[in-house]
């Protein structure tokens, strides 16, 4: 379980990084004809943050 948990975490954590660079080199997403709001990378980047803390709490 330990190392599901790192890996997780690990993920996260890439994720997190992937959503600073679109908010820091202004890539535009777009779904279905729809640009998505860079608010929502903010906001992600707070949540995957919060995961990859927890993840790596738990694998201590």
């Amino acid at each position: 379980m330990n190392r599901y948990v790192a890996v997780s975490g690990f993920l996260f954590l890439i994720v997190s990084f992937a959503h600073l660079f679109r908010i820091l080199l202004d890539w535009q997403i777009t779904i279905n004809g729809q640009e998505l709001p860079m608010s929502i990378s903010y906001i992600a980047i707070a949540l995957t943050l919060v995961l990859t803390a927890w993840a790596f709490k738990i694998n201590k």
